[in-house]
């Protein structure tokens, strides 16, 4: 009897393992653009050298300046698989020049380290904050 009962245990722990589901993961759809990722996209250098690029590469219109135009230019884009820039678009903008200037900037940028999820590259949406104020 005691060899029956621990025949069946085995047998019944050997079936749930046999048995036991994987959960299913979907496969990456690469045409897919993606906004949240594992792995953030990142300007080559990080932040701080985006910020450089940015001090560098962008003038202060002088309709802003006259005008006084002061506030936050947000400028989406896509980051592709192979790191480079596309689908610039303003999301919210001050005027005066100072749209225009920002949105030259991000479609000029080099490319980026693209963003990832299991490791794998994808096209990725971010959206760059950039700030106009007058001293």
């Amino acid at each position: 009897m005691k060899h029956v009962i621990l025949f069946s245990l085995a047998l019944t722990i050997m079936s749930c393992s046999v048995f036991k589901k994987e959960p299913k993961t979907e496969p990456l759809d690469l045409n897919k653009i993606y906004t949240q990722v594992d792995k953030q996209p990142e300007f080559p250098g990080g932040n701080d050298a985006l910020f450089q690029y940015l001090g560098k590469t962008i003038t202060y219109p002088a309709a802003a300046k006259e005008a006084g135009t002061t506030g936050k230019v947000y400028v989406s884009f896509v980051i592709k698989r192979d790191g480079s820039i596309s689908t610039v678009k303003m999301l919210r903008g001050i005027g005066n020049g100072c749209d225009e200037v920002a949105m030259e900037a991000v479609q000029n940028m080099p490319n980026w380290s693209s963003g990832e999820i299991k490791n794998q590259s994808v096209r990725t949406q971010f959206v760059l904050p950039v700030n106009f104020t007058l001293k």
